[in-house]
């Protein structure tokens, strides 16, 4: 009899038999310490060793991803192990990677290594996806989308409101002219029940939901799913214990352990699509030059830090509203060409303060746009496809004036639309809509 027995329970979780002595070192291997776990009360009193441990002894259970992880602990240790389900090895051999991409074209070439990506989705029932940042994670999840969705309901959870809106804009791009048909966007107001096939949402809008809600669904995605909160993540793929296909999809999965152990556990095992230095080399990402820049403090403010902003939050306060410091920033985004991305951490305090100053500073000479968490997130992605492309027009409506591309579509009072580069002076273009995308993005005049 083999030391180690994994049987099946459900697509979240599997079974492990063991003796004693092998649980304990199991347990020990897949478990990880909670970041800043040293400064909750729980440690403090010596209740809790800071650790969270994925194998549970009392049910005998563990993740299902981290299947593969486990045969190669064990071989290591040289314990035997008889493994009964097939969660990490089923394929799905009927989805072809060519017949795919052929009955679903895009007005691009598609690069090898995104082919291999996408292979490598199709033919497995769960796996986490590393490719960089810009390297096609939208054209991966795409295809992995309209291949599954004829195969039952998908899911795709995004960490972010705007990547929500993002997705569907990339996919209408890659030629799903009816993308909204089979694509519900889950966002602020709007209803978490569809009948449509797919349906996109970030994972803050649906881990409150009940089990039933997600029972309909076939197959689940995730975005950039290393940046889920752990108990959030975890409380959500525990809700779909019969949803067999699970794929992340990620432009980094940190090496510690945490993060690793976790993403793979509720997915599968990890799979490097591509790296940023061969896609740099190969002429696909630009090479990137970081220059870090220091800001030295006068006496006055190291006293006043020092004596009178106690805390981490008073610190940072008297730093982003420091008038020098504003002044060098406004001077430097002044001298930089192209287009300059400007974040900040609070709207009040510094985000809306240097927009005001950068403004003042550089008038009319640039287009300015102010994105903050609560502007509405068709206008964020509204800003996103202006910087992505730079051909845009102004249209200027006496007490407003707005920016947009040129084949974006302008509602007129009439309940009618007409393309930007067609209006013309005799338009009456709709107020509200005046209203909304002049001030609530804060362009520049």
């Amino acid at each position: 009899m083999a030391d180690i027995i994994l049987a099946p329970l459900n697509h979240a979780f599997i079974h492990v038999w063991a003796d004693e002595a092998i649980e304990r070192e199991l347990s020990d291997e897949f478990s990880f310490v909670v970041p800043g776990a040293q400064y909750m009360s729980i440690y403090r009193k010596r209740n809790w060793d800071g650790k969270i441990r994925l194998f549970n002894r009392v049910t005998k259970t563990i993740y299902a991803g981290l299947t593969a992880k486990i045969e190669r602990w064990a071989a290591k240790r040289g314990y035997t192990v008889e493994n009964r389900t097939p969660i990490t090895t089923g394929t799905w051999s009927g989805l072809d990677t060519a017949a795919i991409i052929k009955q679903h074209p895009v007005p691009f070439e598609i690069r090898s290594y995104q082919e291999e990506a996408i292979t490598h989705g199709l033919h497995r029932q769960r796996c986490v996806l590393i490719s960089p940042t810009a390297s096609g994670k939208s054209l991966i999840l795409y295809y992995l989308v309209r291949a599954r969705m004829s195969h039952g309901p998908v899911l795709l959870i995004v960490p972010t409101i705007s990547l929500v809106s993002q997705m569907v804009e990339d996919w209408r791009g890659y030629g799903w002219t009816n993308v909204e048909q089979s694509v519900h966007s889950i966002r602020g107001g709007v209803k978490k029940d569809t009948d449509k096939p797919i349906v996109i949402s970030t994972w803050q809008s649906i881990f409150k939901q009940p089990e039933d809600w997600f029972d309909r669904y076939t197959t689940v995605l995730g975005d950039e799913c290393h940046l889920y909160k752990a108990e959030s993540l975890r409380g959500i793929m525990e809700k779909v214990p019969n949803c067999a296909v699970r794929i992340g999809v990620t432009g980094t999965l940190d090496d510690a352990k945490s993060n690793k152990l976790m993403v793979e556990g509720v997915f599968g095992p990890s799979y490097q699509v591509a790296r940023t230095a061969d896609l740099q080399t190969q002429g696909h990402l630009t090479p990137i030059t970081v220059q870090a820049h220091f800001l030295q403090y006068g006496k006055h403010d190291k006293w006043m830090i020092k004596e009178h902003k106690r805390t981490y939050q008073d610190e940072l306060d008297y730093l982003v509203q420091h008038s020098g410091r504003m002044d060098w920033l406004v001077e430097f985004v002044s001298q930089l060409s192209n287009n300059v991305l400007i974040l900040y951490q609070f709207v009040e305090k510094h985000g809306i303060p240097l927009y005001d100053a950068i403004r003042a500073r550089l008038g009319t000479q640039r287009p300015i746009y102010f994105v903050s968490g609560d502007i509405d997130a068709n206008q964020r992605e509204r800003v996103r496809a202006l910087l992505e492309r730079s051909e845009h027009l102004v249209l200027d409506f006496g007490e407003f004036q707005v920016r947009c591309l040129p084949d974006e579509w302008v509602p007129l009072s009439n309940g009618q639309q007409k393309l930007a580069k067609d209006i013309s002076v005799e338009d009456d273009v709709d107020d509200q809509w005046c209203r909304m995308n002049s001030s609530v993005v804060r362009m520049s005049k």
